[in-house]
């Protein structure tokens, strides 16, 4: 807790110049408060390594997929290449909170589109649209859920992104129904997080949900 001599306030901040008068302030060691001080550095440290440390698995456990899956197609370096993007996203996730799922989404459409139009410059052998795909929509399904567990986001001002999100997870199976993918353990994945994802936005948002799809169809 800090004081301020010149306007004789107690102020419970982390600057060293008072908001009322912008002069310094001064500790106050003894002061009891009622309210106990947290500590968001410590916290939001622990929520990075603990990011980084789910990138790192879900990295290693593309590489064993695609090398035992498509050992001659490295379709794992774009995988990797989102996943980590992902985690860097979320490293800032404090400087830009209300951008993250957006930012999320659009790196996880353009790493995408990239294999796939990788897939057909090299005479498209389908990697694209049978791993990278799905993989990608499993790696950003992970995220949102945890962003939805930790409420780390406001439902109002993302929720075209979580429908277009939800929407992604089960474009693999789609396609696999129109023959333009052969159904494998990723893209089951994918379609399981869609359903996990669509339930979590009923279980959570439930009213929410159905305020902004009445707003969104004019209904």
């Amino acid at each position: 807790m800090k004081h301020c001599n010149k306007c004789n306030v107690d102020l419970d901040i982390i600057t060293n110049k008072c908001p009322l008068c912008n002069s310094e302030i001064e500790n106050v060691k003894d002061f009891d408060s009622s309210y106990p001080v947290i500590n968001m550095v410590v916290s939001n440290s622990l929520f990075r390594k603990m990011l980084f440390f789910l990138a790192c698995i879900i990295s290693v456990a593309v590489l064993i997929l695609n090398y035992a899956l498509t050992p001659n197609i490295k379709w794992s370096l774009f995988v990797i290449l989102q996943v980590f993007a992902s985690a860097y996203v979320f490293y800032n996730i404090l400087s830009g909170r209300r951008k993250v799922i957006k930012l999320l989404l659009s790196l996880n459409i353009i790493v995408s589109l990239l294999s796939i139009f990788w897939d057909v410059y090299t005479g498209f052998h389908g990697w694209s649209v049978n791993y990278v795909l799905p993989a990608l929509c499993i790696s950003y399904g992970i995220f949102m859920l945890i962003l939805r567990l930790v409420r780390y986001y406001a439902f109002k001002e993302n929720s075209s992104y979580i429908y277009l999100n939800i929407c992604l997870e089960f474009l693999p199976a789609i396609l696999v129904y129109f023959n333009y993918a052969k159904p494998n353990v990723l893209i089951y994945l994918s379609m399981i997080f869609g359903i996990l994802n669509l339930l979590m936005l009923l279980a959570f948002d439930g009213s929410s949900f159905k305020d902004d799809i009445v707003k969104k169809l004019h209904i």
